[in-house]
């Protein structure tokens, strides 16, 4: 069999290259292609150098356009990009949807990237959020604002009759809103800083959304000309994090517990919703649903409801910082403690609370242990308080961390004054007895 001479490694480079079914290319930072594969015509329909002989972002979608300038952006500040999805303009004047890979620029600024044709996938392949995202853009030249169809979904207007201005868009933010969203366009006006918001929006049907839009800024001469960003409706992502937030801290506090369960009150509905660890510790049966918040009041002890009622109202209010109280609740035909842990997860435009989470614990057992230790406690004061002889305990390191009450008849102080004093009452003792009194403490504690 006759030897064969290996392939050099450049030539399987770009035998690789240039038979790859993928879409290879080799681009700059701003946007202009190096080096495309023939896989590129095969799907859009032009040529390497038509490709290569103008900027990367005439090809791309309007409404991708916002979005492909931050991918450009997020590599440039050394960011990799996994299976982002950008629709390109063909030669025959239809689109193709391309899912993109890339790592970092190599320290020359180029980026190697690879792109995958996934027009005719099924739907089951994409991910489920890959049209989530809206874009916007402003030129401030002509104070045009322009909104992809997916952003303009998201305040609920329509691309055919709805062309906002700068001033149109920002009347979707309610005031605390715009309170944080003016100063950041203002400093991406004169500072070119671009950013990314989280902001409560309401939509032209009168929807309480929460939105996450970033800005990025473009440069002409040193002077911001347009600006274009992504927009994106993380209400039900924003609920979900707080609610894990929530729990997390809550099932950190109920600790002692040997259930924890999980309560979602609708203010505005009067409604709870409970997991089936909270039906248990409430006695309700699962099939008890929804359940009327304020007829579940009525089953609270009633020198109880007051104070919960307080708790609540407190926290309802916009500077309210969670709930966390115990209360008595009737179950069957006793009462069980329960310790309630929540806050405020969503509010309306104005601030008026729409919904709690909430965490509540069968604390009874710890209740009860609580009430002995403090009857015990008491009959051992009541048994002290009749001896003559003061009653101590001390560390080294805390001091006296317990005296009898009747210390204040020998020391002239009570016992609270003078619990985690470690060295009160020794330098009050007698000169000459003090060396004998301590040397019978170290004999005592070296048993």
């Amino acid at each position: 069999m006759p030897l064969q001479r290996p392939t050099p490694p450049r030539l399987v480079h770009e035998r690789f290259f240039m038979g790859a079914a993928d879409l290879f290319c080799i681009a700059d930072t701003a946007g202009r292609m190096h080096a495309a594969n023939p896989a590129w015509e095969r799907s859009l329909g032009w040529s390497v150098d038509e490709l290569c002989s103008r900027p990367h972002f005439e090809f791309v979608h309007p409404d991708d356009l916002a979005a492909a300038r931050l991918l450009v952006k997020a590599l440039t500040n050394g960011e990799a990009i996994d299976r982002v999805y950008l629709r390109y303009r063909c030669k025959d004047g239809g689109y193709r949807r391309l899912e993109w890979r890339a790592p970092p620029p190599d320290p020359d600024g180029l980026i190697y990237a690879s792109a995958r044709d996934v027009t005719e996938a099924p739907d089951a392949l994409l991910p489920a959020d890959s049209d989530a995202i809206g874009s916007w853009d402003y030129d401030a030249a002509r104070d045009e604002l322009r909104w992809s169809p997916r952003t303009h979904a998201i305040h609920g207007t329509s691309p055919e009759t709805f062309h906002p201005r700068r001033a149109e868009g920002l009347r979707f933010f309610p005031p605390d809103a715009l309170r944080v969203l003016r100063p950041a366009l203002d400093r991406l006006r004169t500072h070119a800083e671009p950013f990314a918001l989280e902001l409560p929006l309401v939509s032209a049907q009168g929807r309480n959304l929460w939105v996450r839009m970033t800005a990025t800024p473009e440069l002409e001469g040193g002077r911001v000309v347009r600006a274009f960003g992504t927009f994106q409706d993380v209400s039900e992502r924003r609920a979900a994090d707080e609610a894990r937030r929530v729990s997390a801290e809550q099932r950190r506090l109920a600790k002692g517990a040997a259930v924890v369960g999980f309560v979602d009150w609708n203010i505005d509905a009067d409604t709870v919703i409970c997991d089936a660890a909270a039906h248990q510790i409430l006695g309700w049966p699962p099939e008890v649903e929804p359940i009327i918040f304020t007829a579940a009041l009525e089953s609270v002890h009633d020198d109880d409801r007051e104070a919960l009622e307080e708790a609540l109202e407190a926290a309802l209010r916009p500077e309210g910082k969670g709930i966390d109280v115990t209360f008595r609740f009737r179950r069957d035909d006793d009462f069980v403690w329960i310790r309630a842990l929540g806050e405020v997860i969503t509010r309306d435009h104005r601030g008026a609370p729409q919904r709690v989470i909430s965490t509540i614990a069968d604390v009874s057992a710890a209740r009860r242990a609580e009430e002995e230790r403090l009857r015990r406690s008491e009959r051992l004061d009541q048994l002290l308080g009749a001896s003559p002889v003061t009653v101590y305990a001390a560390t080294p390191a805390q001091g006296l961390t317990f005296l009898s009450a009747n210390c204040h008849e020998i020391f002239g102080k009570s016992s609270a004054e003078l619990r985690g004093e470690a060295s009160w009452w020794t330098h009050r003792i007698h000169p000459d007895d003090r060396e004998a009194i301590i040397a019978r403490g170290r004999e005592w504690l070296m048993g």
